[in-house]
C-alpha cells in the first residue's frame, strides 16, 4: 500500500472518508438482501488531506499522497496490473489490463500480453500505450514519484513492442526475482491514451515504439501534460481528461473538494458501473463526518476516526456497533508500515541523525503499546521494521517479530550517556565529550550541540497529535527535545518532499511524522522507500550496506535475501518505526451493497456498489 506498486506508495490510512446517498430506498439490515434499485447517487466525503490536487497519473512525488493516485486518478485509468484481490493481498489478474506476465531467458526476459480494452475515445488499448509510459519512465524519471535509481526503468535494457500480437517484451539488465518485478514494477506502469501524445506546438511521439523518438519527443509532451494539469480549475473541461479507459469520467472538479464523476460508458472492465453518479464532498473534518453519520443523515458510508471508535476486538474488529441499526461497522485491514522520517538533508541535524546509537536512543522512547490503546484503540500493530507484521506472510523474518528496541527511558538515556552526552535535570542533552573515539558524540558533532529537534506531523486526525505529543513528553525524559510544529498533510508532505542535496540549506525540519500509511509493495524489498534516492525515501536515508541489500532481494528469488536486508533494516533503524494504525473503520449503511469487501490497498472501487430497496 506512501502501496503496491511503487506509484501508490502513499496510502493515508483514514483518508477514504466515503459517503454515498440515494434518494427513495428504504433501509433494510446490513448484508441483508433486497431488490437491486437502478441507478442512485454515490457520494464519497472528503476531509482535509483527502482532497484530490493532482490529475496526470505520471505524479511527482509532492503529489502522489492519497488520494490522488488511489482515490481519484485510478477511477478514470487503469494500471496495467490491479492491485489488491477485494480484501487479499496480490494482482487480480481479471481486473487488469493484460494477463500474467511471462518469464523467460534466466528472469532476464519479460513478456504481457494485453486484453481486449477500449479507451472512451472508441480507440483500442494497444502496445502504444504502454510504450507512451516507458517513453515518459525512460527521459522524465527524475519527476516521477516512483523512482528509485537503479531500478525499474534503468534495469530495462529495450522494450520490444508487438502491435500484432498486443504484447510488450522487457528486456532487462540482468535476472531479477519475478515476484518482485511483477508485484513491484509492472504494477507501475498505467498505458496513456494516444490522445495524450502532444506538445505545445502539436502532435508529438512519445507514443512512438522507439526510443530514439520518444527521446526526442516525450521532454516537450511531458511539459505539456504537466503544464494542463497545473490547471486545476479546467479539470472537468479540458478534453484531455475525458479520454479516460476506467470506468469512471469526470464531469466538475473543484479544488475544494466537489468533484463529480459519471459512468464510462465505454469501460470494458468486467463489472461496470451500477450507480448514475458519483460526488466527492468536502468535510471539514473526521469529526465533522463522524457528526453527520451519528445524526442521521443521508449519509451511507463513512469513515470512523479511530479515537471515536469502540475498542477493537482481539480479531481487530469494533467490539460494539455505536452506529446500529443504520449503520454496520467494518475494519478494513492495510498491509503497511510507519515510520518518522529523519531529514538527513538537514545540515544541522544530519551528523546526529548519521549515528546509529541516536537512532536506537530514540526509538527506545516510542511507546507504541501506549499509542495502539491510548490514540489508535487498538485498530493498528507495531512496527519493528520494513514489513508489515500482518497478515501472516512468509515475508516476514524471525528479527522482525520482536521489537529489538522497546520502550525504555532508562535505555534511551545510556545510549545517549554512552556516547558522550551529558543529560541535564531538565531540557535538551548536550554533547559533552565530542569526537569519534569510545565515548564521544561521533563525527561532525560539536561540544556543547543540543538535542533540540523541530518535528512536523499533520493536521489530519485527533491521533497524529495524541502520538506526537506523547513522544514529545517521553522522549524529553530521555533528553530529546522535540519541537512539534502541525500541518496539513499534502502541504507537509510537499514540504518533506522538496528536500534534496541541492536544497539542504533549506531544508530545516527534523522529524516528520506524516502517520500516512507506506505502502511497501506486495513484495516487501523497500527499493522504493529505504534505497538511496528513492522517490519516497523522503528523508535521504542513504547506506551502502542498505542499498547492496536491497538490491540482492530484487534480483534474487530466495527469501533468504528478503530476509538478510530485513534483518539489517531492523537492527539499523533508519527511521524511527512507529505503529501502524493499518484498520480504517468505514461505517456501511443498511441499503448498500458491494461496497464490502473493501479492496485492501484502500483503492476505492465505487464501480461495484449498488443500492436495494
Amino acid at each position: 500500500m506512501l502501496a503496491a506498486g511503487r506509484r501508490k506508495r502513499w496510502i493515508a490510512a483514514a483518508a477514504l472518508l466515503a459517503a454515498v446517498t440515494a434518494s427513495g430506498c428504504a433501509s433494510v439490515p446490513a448484508n441483508s438482501g433486497g431488490h437491486r434499485v437502478k441507478g442512485g447517487v454515490a457520494t464519497i466525503s472528503l476531509v482535509s488531506g483527502s482532497i484530490p490536487t493532482y490529475i496526470f497519473p505520471f505524479t511527482p512525488a509532492q503529489d502522489a499522497a492519497y488520494p490522488n493516485p488511489q482515490g481519484f486518478q485510478i477511477l478514470m485509468w487503469r494500471p496495467l496490473y490491479w492491485i489488491g484481490d477485494h480484501n487479499k493481498p496480490g494482482i487480480d489478474y481479471g481486473e487488469s489490463l493484460a494477463g500474467p506476465p511471462v518469464y523467460r531467458d534466466g528472469n532476464r526476459t519479460v513478456t504481457i500480453t494485453l486484453k481486449s480494452w477500449k479507451w472512451s475515445d472508441g480507440s483500442s488499448l494497444t502496445p502504444a500505450n504502454v510504450a507512451f509510459w516507458m517513453g515518459l519512465e525512460f527521459t522524465e524519471k527524475a519527476h516521477y514519484s516512483g523512482y528509485t535509481p537503479g531500478y525499474f526503468p534503468d534495469n530495462v535494457r529495450s522494450v520490444s513492442y508487438d502491435d500484432s500480437a498486443r504484447t510488450v517484451t522487457f528486456h532487462l539488465t540482468g535476472p531479477v526475482s519475478p515476484a518482485w518485478f511483477t508485484n513491484n514494477e509492472l504494477t507501475q506502469i498505467v498505458p496513456l491514451p494516444a490522445a495524450w501524445d502532444r506538445a505545445k506546438n502539436g502532435a508529438g511521439h512519445c507514443a512512438a515504439e522507439d526510443l530514439a523518438a520518444q527521446k526526442s519527443s516525450c521532454p516537450a509532451v511531458y511539459a505539456y501534460l504537466t503544464g494542463q494539469a497545473g490547471h486545476l480549475s479546467s479539470y472537468a473541461t479540458n478534453p484531455l481528461w475525458q479520454v479516460v479507459d476506467g470506468p469512471w469520467r469526470l464531469t466538475s472538479f473543484s479544488s475544494d473538494g466537489h468533484v463529480t464523476m459519471v459512468p464510462n460508458k465505454s469501460y470494458s472492465g468486467p463489472v461496470k458501473p451500477s450507480v448514475t453518479k458519483l460526488q466527492m464532498l468536502p468535510y471539514t473534518s473526521e469529526s465533522a463526518v463522524y457528526n453527520a453519520l451519528r445524526s442521521g443523515s443521508t449519509l451511507s458510508v463513512g469513515d470512523l476516526p479511530v479515537t471515536d471508535a469502540p475498542e477493537a476486538n482481539a480479531q481487530g474488529q469494533p467490539a460494539s456497533e455505536p452506529l446500529a441499526p443504520r449503520y454496520t461497522l467494518h475494519a478494513v485491514y492495510i498491509p503497511s508500515v510507519i515510520w518518522a522520517f529523519l531529514d538527513y538533508h538537514n545540515p544541522v541535524l544530519r551528523p546526529v541523525f548519521e549515528q546509529l546509537y541516536f537512532r536506537q536512543a530514540l526509538q527506545s522512547t516510542i511507546n507504541q503499546p501506549l499509542y495502539i490503546k491510548k490514540a489508535l484503540h487498538g485498530y493498528a500493530t507495531p512496527t519493528y521494521g520494513p514489513v508489515p507484521l500482518r497478515p501472516a506472510t512468509p515475508y516476514i523474518s524471525s528479527a522482525e517479530k520482536t521489537n529489538p528496541y522497546p520502550f525504555s527511558i532508562a535505555r534511551a538515556r545510556r545510549y545517549l550517556t554512552s556516547h558522550g552526552w551529558s543529560i541535564p535535570a531538565s531540557g535538551p542533552a548536550v554533547c559533552a565529550h565530542p569526537g569519534t573515539g569510545a565515548g564521544q558524540c561521533g563525527a561532525g558533532i560539536p561540544a556543547g550541540k543540543k538535542l533540540v529537534i523541530s518535528m512536523l506531523y499533520p493536521t489530519n486526525s485527533t491521533a497524529n497529535a495524541v502520538i506526537a505529543q506523547q513522544w514529545q513528553t517521553d522522549a524529553s525524559r530521555a533528553g530529546i527535545q522535540l519541537k512539534l510544529t502541525s500541518q496539513a498533510y499534502q502541504p507537509m508532505v510537499g514540504t518533506m518532499a522538496a528536500c534534496s542535496q541541492k536544497t539542504a540549506p533549506s531544508c530545516t525540519w527534523g522529524i516528520g511524522y506524516i502517520e500516512g500509511n507506506l505502502g511497501t509493495g506486495i513484495y516487501p524489498s523497500g527499493e522504493g522507500l529505504l534505497a538511496g534516492g528513492a522517490g519516497f525515501n523522503l528523508g535521504g536515508y542513504s547506506d551502502p550496506v542498505m542499498n547492496k541489500l536491497i538490491k540482492k532481494a530484487t534480483t534474487s528469488p530466495s527469501l533468504s535475501s528478503l530476509y538478510a536486508f530485513e534483518n539489517y533494516a531492523v537492527k539499523q533503524v533508519p527511521y524511527p518505526f512507529m505503529p501502524t494504525p493499518d484498520w480504517t473503520l468505514h461505517a456501511v449503511a443498511s441499503n448498500l451493497r458491494g461496497a464490502t469487501p473493501f479492496n485492501v490497498q484502500a483503492i476505492i472501487t465505487p464501480q461495484n456498489w449498488y443500492f436495494v430497496k
